[in-house]
């Protein structure tokens, strides 16, 4: 079958067959013709025994599964309860401990050290990293902006060290999550 046995018709009406214009054209030669179509175009089948028709075989997908009424469980407790044990972080500031607020472990920061990681202003940001610049934070490189609003705050030392200090925003005021060094 050769797609010149068609009358001319929109992709969509041959498709869902309910065109009536989008039948094979009259007197055209036997059902025995050849098949011409591009093995990349829509799958049409056609045999010899059969009349001209297209067929349209769409791709056979799972059902949908119905969704429940119930309310979504808050998870940031179950996230908690995963956050890093504090005996397994590097003791790299003295006295910063996981759960202390964000303001207290950056006053910790000898600043003779560790200079705050600031990066050039971007037109687009997250609502969370503009409420951390806006609090006065420079050092936010990016956040997340669901579940428990994770940040990520950067400070550098003049060799390059680079400290990672991730904080927690989902409570009033942000708070240390975890710590690390690159």
């Amino acid at each position: 079958m050769t797609l010149s046995k068609w009358k001319t018709c929109s992709l969509l009406s041959l498709v869902l067959l309910s065109s009536p214009s989008c039948t094979p054209k009259a007197n055209l030669p036997s059902a025995e013709a050849t098949t011409s179509i591009p093995e990349n175009s829509a799958t049409l089948h056609k045999t010899s025994q059969q009349p001209e028709t297209a067929v349209f075989q769409p791709i056979k997908t799972a059902p949908a599964q119905p969704r429940s009424n119930q309310p979504v469980e808050n998870q940031a407790p179950l996230i908690a309860q995963q956050a890093p044990d504090p005996d397994s972080l590097p003791e790299i500031i003295d006295g910063m401990t996981v759960g202390m607020p964000y303001a207290e472990a950056r006053a910790l920061i000898d600043q003779n050290i560790w200079a705050p990681k600031t990066y050039p202003p971007v037109v687009s940001v997250s609502t969370t990293v503009q409420t951390m610049r806006d609090l006065g934070y420079e050092e936010v490189q990016d956040c997340a902006g669901t579940g428990l609003g994770l940040c990520r705050m950067e400070f550098i030392e003049r060799e390059g060290l680079v400290l990672a200090i991730i904080v927690t925003t989902s409570e009033a005021e942000p708070m240390v999550w975890s710590w690390f060094l690159e």
